[in-house]
């Protein structure tokens, strides 16, 4: 008898754990900023190819520069 109210036990601390990081997550995600949909697809746009100029401009040009957002080598390859 004594085991059955140990398993019972148990088996509330799991579920309370599966609920408790349930809710840290979905605290962690409305607590964001900014999410990926929240964006208008003109401004996605404009910010990938502002970062493609940058890129093809070389580095110190542009925005993100300094960064770390590309590397150019001698070869003409980037690294991230």
């Amino acid at each position: 008898m004594q085991t059955r109210a140990w398993k019972w036990i148990g088996l509330g601390t799991v579920a309370a754990l599966a609920v408790g990081s349930a809710v840290v997550v979905e605290r962690r995600r409305r607590r964001r900023v900014r999410r990926w949909n929240d964006y208008d697809t003109d401004e996605i746009r404009d910010r990938l190819q502002a970062r493609f100029a940058a890129i093809d401009a070389g580095p110190g040009a542009g925005p993100g520069a300094g960064s770390g957002a590309a590397t150019a080598q001698a070869d003409g390859t980037s690294i991230r």
